[in-house]
């Protein structure tokens, strides 16, 4: 089983209980928000085994109802131990990559884009991310290792029952990000990154600190690609999605959340600029603005 789609403990639950005694492992994609529900060191990069809940209850219960989502991703893997059947957790970052639908990375895309179109279009960024290193995954990295478990788990009792980070090896500074993106995305632009006071920002999607994969790269022979090849194959990939039609519901939905951001305001002078840059049509957005 590879389980992509659990979200709480429920969920896992009736999957074992409908699954049962017919599979031979289970594979549960998890997250590194569970370490904002447990207790863990500041500073540090996070590791495996810092992935228990605090000994306080009134504590753990505040982090529990402050962060849910971790709570809820770790309460399913508290049912996987509980329950004994043989399971691998991989514990997620931000993902990059294609197919995308939290958007986080194309809305950077595009932001980026325009804002080589439009120069009082500056990229901004929350002054407390200046400097915070940050912690990411590529789509492409996390497919091929769940991949090779499932060929490999038999032969590996290290493996068997374990949860593992996957993540880049060295973190990254969200500024450091969007320069790698525009390099890829207009290479003869230069990117200015504004520090302003109540920025919305995409990533990171948590607040816990970086996680550190060194067990999955002892254990697994966890090897990533080169950080530059995943943007610059990402960007690749949003740069045709946004003209491609089967990818017209998303596009709409991006399109919206860049409008009502960055030009809530001047809708049209967004869909014109869009209609320049990818050459794609865009009048019934335009005509819907209108009604």
């Amino acid at each position: 089983v590879v389980d992509f789609s659990s979200f709480g403990a429920d969920e896992i639950e009736d999957a074992l209980e409908l699954l049962e005694n017919k599979f031979q492992v289970y594979i549960y994609i998890s997250t590194d928000s569970i370490y904002e529900v447990t207790e863990t060191i500041k500073g540090e990069l996070i590791s495996e085994d810092q992935d228990q809940r605090p000994g306080d209850e009134s504590l753990r219960q505040e982090l529990a109802e402050r962060f849910t989502y971790g709570h809820d991703k770790l309460a399913a893997e508290e049912v996987l131990r509980k329950h004994g059947v043989p399971h691998v957790i991989f514990r997620l970052p931000d993902v990059i990559g294609p197919r995308d639908n939290t958007y986080r990375f194309w809305f950077y895309h595009l932001w980026i884009k325009l804002a080589s179109h439009f120069p009082d279009l500056v990229v901004k960024v929350p002054p407390h991310l200046r400097d915070r290193p940050l912690s990411f995954v590529y789509v492409t990295d996390v497919a091929d290792v769940v991949v090779r478990t499932l060929l490999h788990v038999q032969l590996n009792d290290n493996v068997m029952n374990n949860a593992f980070n996957l993540a880049w090896s060295r973190t990254i500074t969200l500024e450091e990000l969007l320069q790698s993106m525009a390099k890829e995305i207009d290479p003869s632009a230069s990117l200015e990154v504004s520090y302003v006071e109540n920025t919305s920002y995409y990533f990171p999607s948590v607040v816990c600190d970086p996680i550190s994969a060194v067990k999955a790269e002892n254990l697994l022979g966890w090897r990533t690609s080169p950080f530059q090849s995943a943007i610059k194959e990402t960007v690749k990939f949003y740069e045709s999605a946004l003209k491609d039609e089967q990818f017209e519901y998303h596009r709409n939905r991006i399109i919206g959340n860049i409008r009502d951001d960055l030009f809530k305001n001047e809708p049209m002078k967004l869909y014109l600029a869009l209609q320049e840059l990818y050459d794609v049509d865009l009048g019934y957005l335009m005509a819907k603005e209108e009604l």
